[in-house]
């Protein structure tokens, strides 16, 4: 089961069951799971920024994030320099 206790939109890196992982922009477990269907979620981790590729609503910060993998469940880019700069 995921867990999963959205607070305010925020970006999130969605690992879905045929291995493939996609950036999703939401502020509900249901807008992420409308997002991303047929698929089904495996794990959902916060991103600092936006990274491609995305699924569901666009955000109007562009796609930062070029290491997703690397800053899925981080607050805060761990890349030095970070990928926004």
């Amino acid at each position: 089961m995921v867990k999963f206790t959205p607070a305010y939109t925020q970006t999130y890196w969605v690992t879905l069951a045929h291995g493939k992982s996609v950036c999703v922009v939401a502020e509900s477990l249901a807008e992420i799971v409308e997002a991303v269907k047929p698929g089904i979620v495996v794990e959902i981790k916060s991103l600092p920024y936006p990274a491609m590729p995305r699924a569901g609503k666009l955000s109007e910060c562009p796609p930062f994030c070029t290491i997703p993998n690397t800053c899925a469940g981080h607050t805060s880019c761990p890349a030095r320099p970070s990928c926004s700069e």
